[in-house]
C-alpha cells in the first residue's frame, strides 16, 4: 500500500499548519526571555523609541524636549512629556503662468482646475487672471478673478 494514496491535499496542508504551530510555540519562549524592567525603565524606554520613530520620519525637525519624569525622590505626580512642538510641511512651490491653458490652482485649502486666462480690467487699470471651469471643449459658469498676488498654481494640467 502506498502512503501517499492515503495522502490528500487537505490532510497535509491541515498537518502541515499544525506541525508548524508547534515548532513556533515551542521555539518562541526560548528566543525572547521576559527582562524584567521596572515600570520607570519601561516608560523610558518606550520614550526613547517613539523619539527614534518620530526622528526618522522627520529628520529636519526642531524642538524636542527631553521627557519630564520624576525621579524618586521628586514623589509621585504624573508628567505628559512634549516630544514634537509641530510638523509643518514644507509649502508647495508656485509656478508661474504660462499662457491660457487649464491649471490646477491653490484657492484656500481646495485646489480646483480651472481655465486661466489673462486680461486687462479697465476699471482697476492693471492684468488680472480671469478663471473659469472648463467642460466639453468651453468655459463652464462664473469666472473667478485672481491678481498677480492671489494666483497661486500648482501645476499646469494641459494645453487648449
Amino acid at each position: 500500500m502506498n502512503i501517499t494514496s492515503n495522502l490528500s491535499r487537505r490532510l497535509f496542508l491541515r498537518n502541515t499548519a499544525v506541525a508548524g504551530a508547534v515548532l513556533t510555540t515551542a521555539v518562541a519562549p526560548a528566543v525572547a526571555a521576559p527582562v524584567s524592567l521596572s515600570p520607570r525603565e519601561r516608560l523610558l524606554a518606550a520614550l526613547e523609541e517613539v523619539k527614534a520613530a518620530a526622528q526618522e520620519l522627520w529628520p529636519d525637525i526642531e524642538g524636542w524636549t527631553e521627557p519630564a519624569v520624576p525621579t524618586d525622590a521628586e514623589g509621585p505626580y504624573v508628567a505628559i512629556p512634549v516630544m514634537l512642538i509641530a510638523h509643518k510641511p514644507a509649502l508647495p512651490v508656485h509656478l508661474e503662468w504660462s499662457g491660457p491653458a487649464i491649471y490646477e490652482i491653490q484657492d484656500g485649502k481646495y485646489r480646483p482646475v480651472y481655465f486661466i486666462d489673462r486680461v486687462y480690467a479697465e476699471m482697476d487699470k492693471c492684468y488680472m487672471y480671469r478663471a473659469c471651469h472648463w467642460w466639453k471643449g468651453r468655459s463652464d459658469g462664473p469666472n473667478v478673478y485672481f491678481s498677480d498676488r492671489t494666483l497661486k498654481i500648482i501645476r499646469k494640467v494641459r494645453e487648449v
